[in-house]
């Protein structure tokens, strides 16, 4: 742009034609700046329609957060029972086991004293039979030795009776 100047000075038109142009510069800045200020206008609307979809996911997530507090509540509620219940089961099967084994131990006892026991008779019942068959062979001999001295005894009879049958 050459710009003419009288003693130095620009012209009147020249100034008036670069005021002109700064005018025209600064409405298409003003018009920049209202796109901006409209385009940052509808970022904020946006913005702000975000962080109202951003507060009511935000009081959802609260609500399930609760939600699930409560549940993990109950879950424990219920784990403590079902321990409560588990150890009370494993004590029962604890004292059943322990009474059955119980049981066992004194059936084994029982068996052995009964096994002793039955030895033990038929130990006795062996020195019986042993004490029977030495006396019935004692009385034998006895009964042997009283024939035979019954019949030294018979003889003598039989003779003496022969004799006065015989010799008179």
């Amino acid at each position: 742009m050459v710009v003419e100047t009288i003693g130095g000075d620009p012209s009147m038109y020249e100034t008036v034609k670069k005021h002109g142009e700064l005018i025209e510069s600064h409405e298409q800045l003003i018009g920049t700046h209202k796109e901006l200020i409209e385009a940052q206008g509808k970022s904020i609307d946006e913005l702000k329609m975000s962080y109202a979809k951003l507060e009511e996911n935000d009081k959802k997530q609260t609500e399930k957060l609760d939600m699930l507090s409560g549940q993990m509540s109950n879950l424990v509620i219920q784990n403590t029972e079902l321990k409560a219940t588990i150890l009370q089961s494993s004590q029962s099967q604890q004292e059943f086991v322990r009474d059955t084994l119980t049981n066992q131990w004194e059936l084994l006892k029982a068996r052995d004293e009964s096994k002793e026991a039955d030895r033990k008779r038929t130990h006795e019942i062996t020195l019986a039979e042993q004490a029977l068959k030495k006396s019935n062979a004692e009385k034998k001999w006895e009964l042997l030795g009283k024939l035979v001295v019954s019949g030294g005894i018979l003889y003598l009879l039989i003779e003496a009776a022969i004799k006065l049958v015989g010799g008179q």
